[in-house]
């Protein structure tokens, strides 16, 4: 059925990867790669879902970095 997602948080790249993690409760940047939300993880699992199922309410905080890793358009990017 329909989903909405609410996300809110920093996003911060983990250090080995330079991959972007939404970051949970006392996450530091060192340990966002263990206790946070992997962004690309989260991308896949939604893109599985039908065309206009699903609404993400995103209220996000990250250095221009992050950002410069996101896909500019994460619903046409390749898996």
């Amino acid at each position: 059925g329909p989903l909405l997602l609410y996300l809110a948080g920093h996003l911060q790249l983990d250090r080995k990867q330079q991959l972007p993690h939404l970051a949970l409760a006392r996450t530091t940047a060192s340990t966002v790669r263990y206790t946070g939300l992997p962004w690309h993880w989260l991308a896949a699992e939604l893109r599985e879902r039908p065309p206009g199922s699903t609404t993400v309410l995103a209220d996000l905080v990250a250095e221009e970095a992050v950002w410069q890793r996101l896909p500019p358009n994460p619903a046409t990017s390749p898996a």
